[in-house]
């Protein structure tokens, strides 16, 4: 009993006058740690308002600063891509049709640059490039078959083409004639004569529209600039048989417009006459 009385009492003497471990605990967080939490908090409820100004104030600079770039920059004459810009006169050679209806003249040589073993228009040199290079990048061996054609030399390509299609087919002169223009348009017909229309081939594939070539070109020539510029489905329109190799350059803004609208180069060079 005497053992439990002590019990009793060491209880009552820690709990009236002892050493508490809870007051004191709650005394050393007050007096150490929990005073560096407190000035932690204090410091924070100043900054924070501080930073939160300056992010504001950045993101109005950065604003700013976009807006009047894009205000800076040209705005393109042909659509709403204002990384380009073209002339009046560009303009209309853009969206120029050559066909039977709409011939060049003999003497009509446009502004040409070399590439490479090539003669192209000084209008599409630059994304010509790009395009190129984005396809060496993505692992894809696009080339160019061919590009500017001379008015004399595209009445040369006529004629052998006219003679292997009446020999091989045994085809009179009317209808030798008929099937050749589906294929090869005479001299001056030709869009290969502004230095503007490409046939593009694969390095390792012969049939190019098996090729990865054909694959990414389909993609993404529109992004440069290029349209397929004969489609199965326009062949009524173009008058010229489907060719998944021979590709028109029109500008960036152009091109996404013919796809979106899905529209050839006479469809929509008609459409923008009529905007």
């Amino acid at each position: 009993m005497k053992f439990g009385n002590t019990r009793f009492s060491r209880k009552r003497k820690v709990s009236k006058g002892g050493y508490n471990f809870k007051k004191a605990k709650r005394k050393h967080i007050r007096s150490g740690n929990g005073e560096i939490k407190y000035a932690v908090l204090r410091v924070l409820k100043i900054l924070l308002p501080i930073m939160m100004a300056v992010v504001f104030l950045l993101g109005v600079t950065v604003s700013l600063a976009v807006y009047f770039s894009d205000k800076a920059k040209p705005v393109s004459s042909v659509g709403t891509d204002t990384a380009e810009y073209f002339t009046p006169e560009q303009k209309e050679t853009l969206l120029r049709v050559v066909n039977k209806s709409n011939p060049m003249e003999k003497d009509d040589i446009p502004e040409l640059t070399a590439y490479d073993r090539f003669q192209v228009h000084s209008l599409c040199i630059k994304d010509l490039e790009q395009l190129l290079k984005a396809a060496r990048a993505d692992g894809v061996l696009l080339k160019i078959d061919y590009a500017y054609v001379s008015y004399n030399d595209q009445q040369q390509l006529y004629i052998q083409k006219f003679d292997e299609l009446k020999k091989k087919n045994q085809f009179t002169d009317i209808r030798a004639e008929s099937e050749t223009m589906k294929l090869v348009p005479k001299a001056g017909e030709s869009e290969s004569q502004t230095g503007l229309l490409f046939s593009f081939a694969d390095e390792t594939e012969s049939n190019f529209k098996k090729s990865k070539s054909f694959a990414w070109i389909s993609k993404h020539g529109v992004d440069y600039g290029f349209v397929l510029r004969y489609p199965k489905e326009k062949e009524e329109v173009t008058s010229m048989t489907y060719n998944p190799a021979v590709y028109r350059f029109v500008g960036k803004s152009n091109a996404m417009t013919m796809r979106i609208l899905n529209m050839s180069l006479e469809e929509y060079a008609e459409y923008m006459e009529q905007k």
